[in-house]
């Protein structure tokens, strides 16, 4: 039987990477339209507009999937009874926003989790 832990852990997994790259699409054609706005004001010909709808659409869901891998992150991390892996999801997840790098945090106790398949009620 699985918990739902361990599906919000799992969905969480999913949906965090998918959220990063899009933030990743979303930051480099922002540089590249800043760039190309600077090079040279005539021939700022980018095809990523941000007031474009792709661009609304892009930015949108990038910011629809972080919240809500945030949100699943928090639940996956109070429901659990493991908590080691309830200190790392939710320090990752907070001091992630200071440090970056410190989103692996988020990432281990989140598989921690899963593997541990327990709720705490």
């Amino acid at each position: 039987m699985n918990s739902t832990s361990r599906k919000l852990s799992i969905a969480s997994l999913v949906i965090g990477p998918i959220s990063f790259i899009l933030f990743i699409v979303v930051a480099v054609f922002a540089i590249m339209l800043l760039a190309a706005g600077s090079a040279n004001e005539a021939s700022a010909d980018v095809a990523f507009n941000f007031g474009s709808l792709i661009g609304i659409l892009v930015v949108g869901t990038a910011v629809l999937l972080g919240i809500t891998e945030f949100i699943l992150t928090i639940i996956a991390a109070v429901k659990t009874s493991h908590t080691t892996a309830k200190i790392l999801s939710l320090v990752g997840l907070f001091v992630g926003f200071i440090f970056p790098i410190l989103w692996i945090l988020t990432f281990v106790g989140l598989i921690m989790i899963a593997v541990h398949n327990d709720d705490k009620y």
